[in-house]
């Protein structure tokens, strides 16, 4: 075999584990393996310090269960679950408009009428009657 054929092998075979490992990223094995993989900053990596407060100052807390779900909350982690440092992404607060007034039948407490029994058997024999004469 020649050098460039087993460089193009190993490039797809390392591209192939990288895209399977994403891919496969919430499966428990998978979480393991990647569990025991240090988490470096692109800042930190390249020697610099990051610009984002620790979650305390910021207000909202990264936690993560046993089962390797992550939540993201303003309260402190629940009882069972280990708080993770949060690296970079950014949080948007979006408020709510309040919604429209009522109309007046439903702010009185008024209910929509249904259908008495008569008519409901009135629309039951009017419907088998179309369906049979088809």
């Amino acid at each position: 075999m020649s050098r460039s054929l087993l460089l193009q092998a190993a490039i797809g075979l390392g591209v192939a584990l990288v895209v399977g490992a994403y891919v496969a990223r919430d499966q428990p094995m998978v979480r393991r393996l990647l569990d025991k993989v240090p988490a470096v900053s692109p800042t930190a990596a390249a020697g610099g310090t990051t610009s984002l407060p620790p979650p305390s100052a910021s207000g909202i807390r990264k936690c993560q269960g046993p089962d390797h779900r992550i939540e993201y909350s303003q309260q402190p982690c629940r009882a069972g679950t280990k708080e993770l440092d949060i690296h970079g992404g950014t949080v948007s607060v979006v408020t709510m408009a309040k919604p429209a007034a009522p109309a007046d039948s439903a702010a009185s407490g008024a209910l929509i009428q249904g259908f008495d029994p008569a008519s409901i058997a009135r629309m039951r024999d009017k419907q088998i009657d179309a369906a049979m004469n088809r």
